[in-house]
């Protein structure tokens, strides 16, 4: 066999292996996702160990597949450790950026206070304009789901005739949150009603 037939079969070789690793991922990643939106989590956990998935994904997308899986689970135990090995990673900004959201999130939602503190400090120590709306959006959530506050009422509710739907649900619901934590129970049932009613309902997730 010439160099040229040989170069040409590898060429071809190599382009199958390519497509069939491409088609393999789309496949799978199907698969996952519709393990998760059936809540089928045995097979959903016997697809992301098996040894091809791995071959397929990076440990971290691996494993931010399983936390979001114990997320709706609602094994907060195994997502707390999972998330543990996620932010030990060593990623590119961007990914930081969205990990430490989501992590700040979670912590929030199951009110971690160390933990939200440790991801709100690193939040705060992003620089440029584009973070502004985060830091403001993570500070607001601390004070309000960690720290009990009660002293933004004025300032959402003025926002509420500029938004709709899911988002000015977030709204009342902060709202609804800050009236608890002021023992107006009467003021909060009101908020949880309305939030619940424009569509949203929250989430540790």
């Amino acid at each position: 066999m010439n160099f040229r037939i040989a170069t040409f079969i590898l060429s071809i070789i190599l382009i199958c292996m390519i497509s069939f690793k491409a088609i393999k991922k789309r496949t799978t990643y199907k698969k996952l996702r519709n393990y998760l939106a059936r809540e089928q989590y045995d097979e959903f956990f016997k697809l992301i160990d098996a040894p091809l998935t791995n071959a397929l994904y990076p440990d971290y997308n691996i494993n931010y597949f399983k936390l979001n899986a114990y997320l709706l689970k609602e094994d907060y135990a195994k997502a707390n450790e999972t998330l543990e090995v996620l932010l030990r990673y060593p990623l590119k900004h961007q990914q930081r950026v969205d990990l430490v959201l989501k992590a700040f999130n979670i912590y929030v939602g199951q009110g971690k206070k160390q933990q939200a503190k440790s991801m709100l400090d690193e939040i705060l120590n992003w620089e440029g304009d584009e973070y502004k709306p985060y830091k403001h959006d993570a500070l607001l959530s601390y004070d309000i789901m960690i720290l009990k506050k009660s002293n933004h009422i004025g300032e959402l509710e003025a926002l509420l005739d500029k938004t709709s739907g899911s988002q000015r649900g977030r709204l009342e619901y902060f709202i609804a949150v800050q009236y608890e934590n002021a023992k107006n129970i009467q003021k909060r049932d009101e908020y949880l009603k309305r939030a619940a009613e424009d569509g949203f309902h929250y989430s540790a997730h």
